[in-house]
């Protein structure tokens, strides 16, 4: 199989001359009451896959024109769009080499060739190789896939995107333009933390397709989901994880030539208001959830001169989501707009492991999102699926509601004894739009199911779709 690879490396930020003049002011918290008669097509109990005794799910999901795809940290299942019974499931390991333990397994959908891409790792640790799979669905039913396997690391420690760093990658994150496809991952060696971005030509057959590597650039890097067809993807990253109030940005240019020919180049941050890391959520039993490291968990949502993305932060003594509007360019230093929803009027609720999905417009842009809620000192409250919706114009939130998609069966348990303190919850929801109807947006989450008590590994993976 013949691979084009060329290294590059990008810093992480450019260097500033002098102070930005404009001071990046938090948007005020807006409460998001309950949706009232919100037409969902697809009723609150739609249950797809259950844990195999695994935590957390390390959920991802994506929608074509027919079919739902699920992968879980073991599992791949597939069922129907219209009624969500399921057409097929297997065992991820099936689609490793020799069995192999599985890493951040991650699926998208290609509006284009109405078909998915699954790319996953995995990795022998006795031996030390690792491989990063891809498969292509041959169509829009996801029954059949076909792939090949590409040596991220071989045994004497060579890498695939740097021959002289035997880099652990871990966090798969994925993305797409008409005409390619992005991946994005973090890597170590020696405690030292960076990111890889791949980029690779859309089409088939997969085998000996290019691809272009960049290497040593910020920790938790992400793709964007570009809907237009532009000249420029804009990868983003958090300044630092546990807190910041910058956001860094990098401008992948496409080649009309092929993957490689695309260039990358570090455009200036973007100052956005302070924020720390979220802590940890305290449901009513006293047992506490793990709400992530304010790293953006998804791809951005690029569209013309803007990208949308989430994360959830510390509000107070409460986790909040906080979503973006971006510029692509590299001249605007301040967010369009930022949000931040509460669903309670103190806002002493918790919402976190959020994600979004984006219908840009040239007025006001309708946004979904999806997040997992838990309400503090409501002695009733459960880990819950929630979607919210709502329209956004410059700076000024309007007419958001939220739904409750499903609950879990009772409060997690067993986190005390854990070692941190906290039980695992799945840090990445997904929320994407029908492809066949871009009214709707389609969220999915884990919540707690089962006989209580109930433990970090009693989950199911959970879908609903909303209209806006």
């Amino acid at each position: 199989m013949a691979v084009a690879i060329v290294a590059t490396a990008s810093s992480g930020s450019t260097a500033e001359s002098r102070p930005d003049p404009e001071r990046a002011k938090a948007a005020p918290l807006v409460q998001v009451k309950p949706a009232k008669g919100l037409r969902k097509l697809v009723e609150p109990d739609c249950a797809l896959v259950a844990s195999n005794g695994e935590a957390p799910s390390a959920l991802s999901a994506a929608v074509s024109s027919t079919t739902i795809v699920v992968v879980t940290k073991t599992t791949l299942a597939t069922y129907n769009k219209g009624t969500c019974k399921q057409t097929s499931s297997g065992p991820l390991r099936h689609f490793t080499i020799t069995d192999a333990a599985v890493v951040s397994p991650r699926v998208i959908h290609d509006p284009v060739s109405d078909r998915f891409l699954l790319a996953l790792i995995s990795g022998n640790s006795a031996s030390g190789e690792q491989w990063l799979s891809l498969f292509q669905s041959e169509d829009a039913s996801a029954i059949n896939f076909e792939g090949f396997f590409t040596i991220l690391r071989n045994e004497d420690g060579q890498s695939v995107c740097d021959e002289y760093v035997a880099n652990d990658w871990d966090g798969l994150t994925l993305g797409q333009s008409p005409d390619r496809w992005f991946i994005a991952a973090d890597n170590s060696y020696d405690y030292v933390a960076s990111s890889t971005i791949l980029s690779f030509e859309k089409g088939t057959p997969m085998p000996g397709r290019d691809f272009q590597c960049f290497n040593d650039l910020a920790p938790n890097v992400v793709p964007p989901i570009v809907l237009d067809d532009p000249k420029t993807a804009v990868f983003i990253a958090p300044e630092a994880l546990d807190g910041g109030n910058k956001i860094l940005r990098y401008a992948l240019n496409i080649s009309a030539n092929g993957p490689t020919g695309d260039t990358l180049s570090g455009l200036r941050s973007v100052r956005i208001p302070r924020w720390t890391a979220a802590p940890a959520v305290v449901q009513p039993n006293h047992q506490m959830l793990d709400a992530g490291d304010g790293r953006f968990s998804g791809a951005s949502i690029q569209s013309g001169r803007f990208l949308w993305n989430i994360h959830t932060i510390a509000h107070r003594v409460t986790a909040k989501p906080r979503a973006y509007k971006l510029t692509v360019s590299g001249r605007r230093r301040q967010p369009v707009y930022t949000f931040m929803p509460t669903t309670v009027k103190k806002g002493h609720d918790d919402l976190f492991n959020a994600s979004l999905a984006v219908i840009p417009g040239k007025k006001q842009d309708r946004l979904f999102f999806t997040a997992t809620r838990s309400v503090r000192g409501h002695r009733g409250s459960v880990p819950s699926m929630v979607m919210l919706r709502g329209r956004h114009a410059f700076r000024r939130a309007r007419a958001w509601s939220y739904v409750t998609v499903a609950r879990s069966k009772a409060p997690v348990t067993g986190c005390q004894s854990q070692s941190d303190g906290t039980c695992a919850w799945s840090l990445s929801t997904a929320t994407t739009i029908d492809p066949t109807d871009p009214t709707f947006a389609w969220g999915f989450n884990q919540i707690a199911t089962g006989t209580p008590p109930l433990g970090e590994t009693d989950w199911r993976v959970q879908t609903g779709r909303i209209a806006q």
